[in-house]
């Protein structure tokens, strides 16, 4: 009797025993599944971290923008509007320019409707404000977002400075003071020069 249950004792043991050495993974086998799954996550975080970090630098030229206009962040809607013009901002004035060296202020506002909305539109303030792609109006009250403003600044020309309305009676323009900046339309020196704004009929909703 003793020997029936010793021989059945030592054959569940053996059972037992082959059992667990093939459910446990050898060592370096279970270091190469928890490496792979490390390396995974880590590029995860750095996916998503990227995310962030640009993510972050778009809420920043946000909040920087609306400082600015005085506005909230939130109402700042069209990003890529207000992106291009914190990347202009400060570039010098250069008449008949148009890289980050130095610009004008009706090539500044054709690389922003080019690149902002999409629209080809004159090159020059005047041929802007007589294009038949923009409907001219005076009363400021009616400005909206994106809408040109033209200005005469010199005495022999009908037009000779344009801008572009953000929010909050601010418009951003190249000017031969301060190069691009956004400046107040409320300010006496703009509204003694003001002549009227035009909306580009062509210019397409979001």
């Amino acid at each position: 009797m003793k020997k029936i249950i010793t021989t059945l004792f030592i054959i569940s043991f053996l059972l037992s025993a082959c059992g667990s050495k093939k459910s446990v993974l050898p060592d370096d086998t279970l270091y190469k599944s928890n490496k792979h799954i490390d390396d995974k996550n880590t590029k995860n975080i750095e996916n998503y971290s990227n995310v962030t970090e640009t993510l972050l630098g778009t809420e920043k030229v946000l909040v920087e923008m609306s400082s600015t206009l005085g506005v909230k962040p939130k109402k700042l809607k069209n990003e890529k509007l207000y992106s291009f013009v914190h990347y202009w901002l400060d570039v010098p004035y250069l008449w008949g320019g148009d890289t980050h060296s130095g610009i004008d202020c009706s090539a500044l506002t054709q690389q922003l409707y080019q690149e902002v909305y999409q629209v080809e539109i004159p090159r020059t303030s005047d041929q802007m404000f007589w294009f038949d792609g923009i409907k001219r109006f005076k009363k400021q009250k009616y400005l909206e977002e994106g809408d040109l403003i033209f200005f005469r600044i010199n005495k022999d020309k009908t037009i000779s400075h344009v801008g572009v309305y953000l929010q909050n009676n601010k418009f951003v323009a190249s000017g031969s003071s301060g190069g691009v900046q956004i400046e107040d339309l409320k300010n006496p020196y703009w509204i003694s020069t003001y002549v009227a704004s035009g909306r580009v009929v062509s210019l397409p909703k979001e």
